[in-house]
């Protein structure tokens, strides 16, 4: 009864929890964003390497069409998740910037 009160009903609970609470990794969305330059770096060093070594391959078999179009849709994929992770991060600056109100001021000189 000790375990199951002390370590497996909050080991099950913090998840749901944490995103109520919407506590986030500040770090998060950096890690994110190396991730996926890392991901399109060697999608486009594969598709080079590919382009450079077995160009009468790709015109000839459609196994290394196949290949090179695999890696063309990763570079596609990891640069619209980069543009979705930076306009992210250009929202929540936004939201945590404070926002100054246009006021009227009256010139009494």
């Amino acid at each position: 009864m000790v375990i199951l009160i002390t370590l497996v009903i909050p080991g099950l609970t913090i998840g749901p929890l944490l995103r109520w609470l919407k506590i986030e990794d500040k770090q998060a969305s950096e890690k994110k964003k190396n991730e996926q330059l890392i991901k399109l770096s060697l999608a486009q060093a594969t598709l080079t390497y590919i382009d450079q070594h077995f160009a009468e391959d790709i015109l000839k078999d459609e196994h290394f069409k196949a290949v090179r179009h695999r890696y063309e849709r990763a570079i596609q994929l990891s640069k619209q998740k980069l543009e979705t992770i930076e306009t992210k991060g250009v929202k929540t600056i936004q939201k945590s910037a404070p926002r100054l109100k246009k006021c009227c001021w009256s010139s009494s000189i």
